[in-house]
């Protein structure tokens, strides 16, 4: 019996551009979706880096970060562009009222770098114009609908892919614990161990935090209780990781119980699966 395999964000776009038609959507709809989907990506990145930002950072850091900012803010501008074709001169008017503006914790930003504190008109807190921002009924009211359905499809494209990658990230988590911090005989392997933990961690969150956007944009497009139920919520509990990832079939790890994204059909990378037995 084959496993029928999530499918990832490329081929759900291929698939949409190949049946543009169907939507009555405009030309190049699906290429803007996605695009968007990847810029919001990079504003909750260049979030969660402002955020662990110090105010000791390097002069080629904080530059970077500026560089990062001004790219964003210029795709964005490009973004906006393109909306004005399925939203008409409407468009500022809709942003003004738009139902969702991405969240950020209140104490997200360093505060010992005031320089780095963003105003509520930082980049990453700009609303694009999506219609599980905007609000779908505007879309539907000039005639391109559609682009609800393209971006619901799409979103599981990215919630796919994003699994996937945290999937990655956690057992690349478990092989270091097992292999690096348990086997660390003096300090300074020590601290090179748990600083590797550290930067997956980072990552680990990122891709976390991804995921939890993409969802609560699902819903915000009027995902199906069968679509929620197979992207279920994450919780922090689920992103703590044990050598039973690494090596379930280890002693003493028979009755764990893995996080629900565990046995999801993702796509997954079977050279994590060399590479972790080459490390076991």
């Amino acid at each position: 019996m084959l496993i029928s395999i999530a499918p990832t964000s490329k081929s759900i776009e291929i698939d949409l551009i190949s049946r543009q038609g169907e939507y009555g959507c405009p030309h190049g709809s699906v290429t803007w979706l996605t695009k968007a989907l990847k810029l919001e990506e990079a504003q909750l990145v260049f979030a969660l880096d402002s955020r662990q930002a110090k105010s000791t950072m390097t002069e080629t850091y904080k530059l970077s970060m500026i560089h990062r900012c001004k790219w964003l803010q210029s795709h964005i501008n490009g973004l906006m562009e393109c909306a004005e074709k399925y939203l008409g001169g409407s468009l500022d008017d809709v942003l003004q009222n738009a139902s969702q503006v991405p969240d950020q914790p209140d104490n997200w930003y360093d505060t010992d770098n005031p320089s780095l504190i963003p105003s509520s008109e930082g980049v990453e807190f700009v609303v694009l114009p999506l219609p599980s921002y905007l609000g779908k009924h505007h879309f539907q009211r000039f005639g391109v609908g559609g682009i609800v359905e393209q971006e619901l499809q799409l979103r599981q494209g990215q919630a796919n892919d994003t699994l996937h990658e945290l999937r990655l990230a956690l057992a690349d988590k478990a092989v270091i614990f097992r292999t690096k911090v348990r086997h660390a005989t003096n300090y300074n392997r020590n601290t090179r161990a748990w600083g590797k933990v550290a930067s997956t961690e980072a990552i680990v969150q990122r891709h976390a935090r991804i995921y939890c956007r993409c969802r609560k944009q699902m819903i915000a497009l009027g995902a199906s209780p069968d679509v929620l139920s197979r992207y279920q919520e994450l919780h922090d509990t689920e992103l703590r990781v044990s050598t039973a990832i690494a090596d379930p079939n280890a002693r003493g790890h028979w009755d764990d119980t893995l996080a629900w994204f565990w046995t999801m059909d993702v796509p997954w990378d079977t050279a994590i699966d060399n590479w972790m037995s080459e490390c076991l």
